[in-house]
């Protein structure tokens, strides 16, 4: 695995045993250098924070390796198994499984073990929502993001996938740049997570268009 290069505002506050706050108030101050991701998402470069370590006599980091994070596409449509997989391969960091059905996918969660899952909610052999439900309810699938895709975005849909739990919601067609950033930010909330468990889910609503 490659070593990382950029660290969330969770990681770094982990490391100096702070509140993710203490981390903004560095970054707003200008303690800290930090840039933003096209989604508004916080990092950290490796490197300046390595200096920043230094100059306030602070632990050293040792740094580790960018884990590589497992993605699980379930959706019908060939072509959007195609270019969704693909999408995610070429950005790199990203293992992609895909299924078709809902036998398929009742296959991959369990073996494949995602840390996230794009859901279409109305494909063969399996309820959406209640897909959904099932992964947040049991103890050993509560942690797995999910991304709901759907290409009937009545109001009463969007807001059904989000009570079953679904971290997102998006209705096609989606720009896979969009889609993508959905996808890091929440992988990135589950990060820190690990560190500061009052980090909740985003509960956020995207309808995408071309």
């Amino acid at each position: 695995m490659a070593r990382r290069l950029t660290l969330t505002t969770g990681e770094v506050a982990a490391h100096c045993e702070v509140t993710p706050a203490t981390v903004w108030n560095w970054v707003r101050r200008g303690k800290l250098a930090a840039s933003r991701t096209p989604g508004g998402h916080r990092r950290v470069d490796v490197a300046d924070f390595e200096s920043f370590l230094t100059e306030h006599g602070m632990r050293p980091y040792r740094g580790h390796a960018e884990p590589v994070r497992r993605v699980l596409v379930v959706d019908d449509d060939p072509g959007v198994l195609a270019a969704v997989g693909g999408y995610f391969r070429k950005v790199g960091g990203y293992e992609v499984a895909t299924a078709e059905d809902g036998f398929d996918a009742g296959i991959q969660i369990p073996t494949f073990k995602p840390d996230l899952v794009i859901l279409d909610l109305f494909i063969p052999q399996m309820d959406g929502f209640k897909v959904c439900q099932r992964l947040k309810a049991s103890p050993d699938t509560a942690h797995v993001k999910v991304v709901v895709i759907t290409g009937h975005p009545e109001p009463e849909n969007l807001a059904k996938a989000m009570a079953a739990g679904a971290d997102e919601v998006m209705t096609k067609p989606f720009r896979l740049a969009e889609l993508g950033e959905v996808v890091e930010g929440l992988l990135d909330v589950r990060r820190d997570q690990q560190f500061y468990p009052g980090v909740g889910r985003r509960s956020v609503t995207r309808l995408c268009g071309d």
